[in-house]
């Protein structure tokens, strides 16, 4: 029997359970329904058909690694209670090339946006602190320190393996 390529999640489901679709190469779209409140540590990682994901309201963590390793995911929607996204959650998404962090996201785990090489556009719509926004290379170039001296708004790079953030 070939592998799934497209799943879809019951409505009723609380929550996604960690290296739930771990590994399932051939997995190239999740729709997750409404009543999903949480997303498991490494629930998704290593899924590299997989080319985007809505992430609905009810979701209000993500959990480390969760993503990571997808390098076709291309287009992310992160629900707007997200409050947190863990460790490594979208590292090595090498196909990522924008995300818009809800006002909800307080607090981003470490290396959360590494190795997403393609990564040129960044909306914060909310204020993250100091403290909550791990040190080390959440994203690439020096956008944790643009961030925190400009506050919420988009940020973008001139293209991939540039370094330096503009603020629109």
């Amino acid at each position: 029997m070939p592998p799934n390529t497209s799943i879809i999640l019951l409505d009723g489901t609380k929550g996604i359970a960690g290296r739930a679709f771990s590994e399932q190469s051939g997995l190239a779209s999740i729709t997750i329904p409404d009543s999903v409140i949480s997303i498991g540590n490494f629930a998704f990682s290593i899924c590299k058909s997989l080319t985007s994901v809505i992430i609905p309201n009810s979701v209000n963590s993500i959990g480390e690694r969760a993503f990571e390793g997808c390098s076709s995911l291309a287009s992310v929607t992160i629900g707007n209670r997200v409050t947190s996204i863990g460790f490594y959650t979208f590292y090595g998404c090498s196909s990522l090339a924008s995300i818009t962090i809800p006002d909800s996201v307080k607090s981003i785990g470490y290396q959360a946006f590494n190795r997403c090489d393609n990564l040129t556009s960044v909306t914060f719509e909310g204020t993250i602190a100091p403290g909550n926004f791990d040190s080390y290379e959440p994203f690439n170039g020096d956008l944790r320190d643009k961030y925190l001296a400009g506050g919420p708004g988009t940020y973008t790079l001139p293209g991939p393996y540039y370094k330096t953030w503009t603020k629109l």
